[in-house]
């Protein structure tokens, strides 16, 4: 399969960031990824979300990929203030080095007043640098790894980076 060749990353938000009409625009989209929760590696057990985006009330979704799973899109909402903002960043994807690198991104408020900008600015920053690993069969999983300061605390003191996990749910 297609997937198995190469990965990309999408998070989507678990409400329908098309249905806003603001968002970014990933041409192919085809694969989804429902999100599974944080893990300090693959196979790993569970852990908490980082206090980080904790605090911005960050809520994951979905990964989607495009039909050659070069690019990707990541979504998730988050809260400034008073305002829920939806996050999106396109990205494209090595598969030989397993890295993601963005080129567009966009914050938008779908219940307040708020420019979203400041969260935009720390989620473009806090995905900077991810990489991601697929695993297992059945499901398959893609875990999106990011280099965090709170890594330690919550994977062991030699820990330097957290891995959202999904799995594989099937095709737009």
């Amino acid at each position: 399969m297609v997937f198995k060749k190469s990965l990309s990353v999408i998070f989507l938000s678990s409400m329908s960031v098309a249905s806003f009409g603001n968002g970014l625009e990933l041409p192919g989209e085809r694969y989804i990824w429902g999100s599974e929760g944080v893990k300090c590696e693959a196979f790993g057990d569970d852990v908490a979300l980082p206090e980080s985006l904790e605090a911005l009330g960050v809520e994951l979704g979905e990964i989607s990929t495009n039909s050659s799973q070069l690019a990707a899109k990541i979504s998730s909402s988050f809260t400034e203030g008073e305002t829920t903002c939806v996050y999106e960043g396109l990205y494209r994807v090595n598969p030989l080095f397993r890295t993601i690198t963005q080129f567009d991104s966009a914050a938008f408020a779908t219940e307040g007043e708020s420019d979203c900008s400041a969260g935009k600015e720390y989620l473009d920053t806090y995905f900077a640098g991810g990489t991601f690993e697929r695993w297992g069969d059945d499901p398959y999983h893609l875990t999106i790894f990011v280099r965090n300061d709170e890594a330690a605390s919550i994977c062991g003191p030699n820990a330097t980076r957290v891995g959202f996990d999904f799995v594989y749910v099937g095709e737009i």
